[in-house]
């Protein structure tokens, strides 16, 4: 037995002591070690016993425990997430410098905080009632999206993710919460955004440039009824009795023809406007059936005939009307330059609208050209790709970003013997 147990357990009656000891195989282990003296009535000491226990178990989870605890401090202070432990009761517990610097206090000041002040106010409610449902048991954590007020006054986007540490009781002891600063990210995508609607825009510009001779058709046509009306009313009225009855007529046609001229320059405008999308409820075979008018002059300039197959049933789809509009007219428009191609046999064009399962619809646009070469298929929708001698290479690249911006998906395929298929489709709007 070790002298100072010994001198230990005279003196106080008791000694105990944990460390390494070596088993007579030579072998280690840790040991708690409890030293006992022993005394007679007058208390004179007449002995030891001595109790050692093995505690290498012990030992070993609570050597392993430390290690975890370690790593998760290293982790919680390394600052490449914003972390932090807060209490339902106590409030904020603890935060690392990334959350700091995030928010903009310093340690003590935010342990002195709660994060309701720290959320901004429109966000809040939903923090609330995600909170409120892990205390009532439904679930041990969330996701999501959240904005927050920094101490200098400018809000910051986050995603949020917090998960719970129970009491044997079922309740919340605490919360640990990780915060990633996705605020660049954020301005990142809306730049773009707005990057890709200028682009839009400046393609429904030049569209509208390579339509200059449809769109003289379409206003000249009631413009040359007004006139010719006009001049039959004049005749009517100069006749002696006037004939005010055909006279009326004509006026009345006047006027009929006068709104469809009106029509035809407020699909020009709409199709020109330069807005955020105006998502509603979205008619297709309507908007086909305009997009042929805008493209009239360019079918009959290049001798292209046209067929339609459009499904009478297919439910409206969600989106902005314009922007679906200029993918129509963008595919009408390649479709007719593919079928100009054509040495032998008829330019056809067939649009084609169709039900896909129960969720989507699908609008087909085929030529009968030459088709597309496998070598170029991988590229057809990269940004400044074309094949014409005077293109920009954005019309499909935006009307692929268009489309996915609807939910949908835009693909090219090749027709075997002549031609391709342009496809898009896009999700029904929901009856609810």
């Amino acid at each position: 037995m070790p002298e100072r147990g010994l001198r230990e357990a005279l003196t106080a009656g008791h000694f105990e002591d944990e460390g390494w000891r070596v088993r007579n195989d030579g072998s280690r282990f840790w040991a708690n070690v409890i030293i006992t003296a022993l005394k007679d009535k007058a208390g004179h000491p007449i002995g030891f016993v001595k109790m050692t226990r093995d505690m290498s178990e012990r030992k070993k989870a609570e050597e392993a425990l430390r290690a975890s605890e370690e790593r998760f401090r290293r982790y919680f202070e390394l600052g490449l997430i914003g972390m932090a432990m807060a209490s339902p009761t106590k409030g904020i517990l603890e935060v690392n410098d990334e959350v700091c610097r995030m928010l903009g206090y310093e340690r003590y000041e935010l342990l002195k905080k709660n994060w309701a002040e720290l959320t901004h106010p429109d966000d809040l409610a939903a923090d609330v009632a995600q909170f409120n449902r892990v205390l009532a048991g439904e679930f041990d954590g969330y996701t999501l999206d959240k904005r927050w007020i920094r101490k200098d006054g400018r809000v910051i986007d986050s995603i949020v993710s917090a998960k719970c540490l129970r009491n044997a009781d079922g309740s919340v002891n605490y919360f640990v919460g990780l915060v990633e600063d996705i605020t660049e990210r954020k301005r990142a995508e809306e730049a773009l955004r707005a990057t890709q609607a200028q682009l839009a825009h400046i393609a429904r510009v030049t569209t509208m440039g390579e339509l200059a001779a449809s769109i003289a058709h379409e206003v000249n046509q009631p413009l040359t009824a007004v006139v010719t009306n006009g001049d039959a009313g004049l005749r009517w009225l100069s006749q002696l009795p006037p004939n005010v009855d055909e006279a009326r007529i004509t006026m009345k046609e006047m006027v009929r023809q006068g709104h469809r001229a009106s029509d035809v320059i407020a699909r020009i405008r709409a199709l020109l406007r330069k807005t955020p999308p105006q998502f509603s409820d979205v008619a297709l075979n309507q908007l086909i059936v305009e997009a042929l008018l805008l493209t009239h002059q360019q079918l009959a300039g290049n001798h292209a005939a046209v067929r339609t197959e459009l499904d009478a049933d297919i439910p409206p789809v969600s989106g902005d009307s314009i922007q679906l509009q200029q993918v129509l007219v963008n595919l009408i428009l390649n479709a007719i330059e593919a079928a100009n191609g054509t040495v032998n046999g008829a330019r056809e064009l067939l649009l084609r609208t169709q039900r896909a399962g129960t969720n989507d619809v699908v609008v087909a646009v085929q030529d009968s050209g030459i088709g597309i070469d496998p070598q170029h298929m991988d590229r057809l929708f990269r940004p400044f790709f074309t094949t014409k001698a005077t293109g920009m290479g954005m019309g499909l690249a935006i009307s692929r970003s268009i489309i996915e911006a609807h939910g949908g998906r835009l693909w090219a395929t090749s027709n075997g013997s002549h031609g391709a298929t342009f496809q898009f489709s896009l999700p029904v709007q929901s009856a609810e």
